[in-house]
């Protein structure tokens, strides 16, 4: 949705920024609704990724079979996780706590580390 209006930022909020490493912003936003999207708040959708970019280096672990503890601490530096994905699109504006909520719930509230992509309900089309 083109109309969005910034809301304060809670504890929940922060805590999910400081776990997914990524620096909360100054203002968070939440849809408020405009004739485009017919008053509902959003429009479109767009998806929550967790993507391994592969180079060289961690190919090369991989052929020489190195030890899943150590290929997965090589991993992380490469690892775009959900939860960064989702800390980046609501810095943005791109979309709302609530609808981060919706898809993270999980990940947020137990812990636990998501296995798929996800999609999300995008607050400006």
């Amino acid at each position: 949705c083109h109309q969005k209006i910034a809301v304060q930022k809670g504890s929940p909020e922060m805590a999910f920024f400081q776990q997914a490493g990524y620096e909360a912003p100054a203002v968070l936003f939440q849809p408020q609704g405009c004739p485009v999207c017919n008053g509902r708040g959003y429009q479109g959708r767009i998806p929550l990724h967790e993507m391994l970019v592969f180079d060289d280096g961690l190919r090369l672990q991989l052929q020489q079979h190195t030890d899943i503890v150590t290929l997965q601490k090589l991993a992380e530096h490469h690892l775009l996780s959900m939860k960064k994905d989702a800390a980046e699109k609501l810095s943005a504006g791109e979309t709302s706590w609530e609808e981060v909520q919706k898809i993270l719930y999980e990940d947020i509230f137990t812990g636990m580390d998501s296995e798929a992509d996800r999609t999300i309900i995008s607050i400006h089309g």
